[in-house]
């Protein structure tokens, strides 16, 4: 069995997310698994290395500005408070010591989580 949120509405109209019980057959298991690693993938080639990809081709010309402004806008979830997975906590944590690098070995480990299903396992 495993469990998913969904959505559900109160005789008053109220929504709540409540934990839904579902049969997970085994022969369906690996297709979950790989839309998991779709989804996490596609979301950070768009959040990570997108928005990695679109500072660097801009900052040559925000540096020729005397009024240049990067803004990044993220969710609540994006900050580290969420993060669970312990070792990467402590690397993304280490405001002195990070690097590009750090952050991009972070992203790639979580990739390489998500492709063998051990996102939850490793935290």
């Amino acid at each position: 069995m495993a469990y998913v949120q969904q959505t559900v509405k109160d005789g008053r109209g109220n929504r709540h997310r409540s934990p839904k019980e579902i049969e997970v057959k085994p022969e369906l298991t690996t297709q979950m698994v790989k839309q998991v690693y779709e989804t996490v993938e596609q979301c950070l080639w768009t959040n990570y290395f997108g928005n990695k990809q679109v500072t660097r081709t801009l900052l040559p010309l925000l540096q020729q500005s005397n009024s240049a402004r990067i803004v990044n806008i993220s969710s609540t979830y994006g900050q580290l408070k969420y993060i669970s997975n312990e070792k990467a906590f402590q690397k993304l944590g280490d405001v002195d010591g990070l690097t590009e690098d750090t952050v991009d070995e972070v992203v790639n480990e979580f990739l390489e989580d998500a492709k063998k299903n051990q996102i939850e396992s490793k935290g």
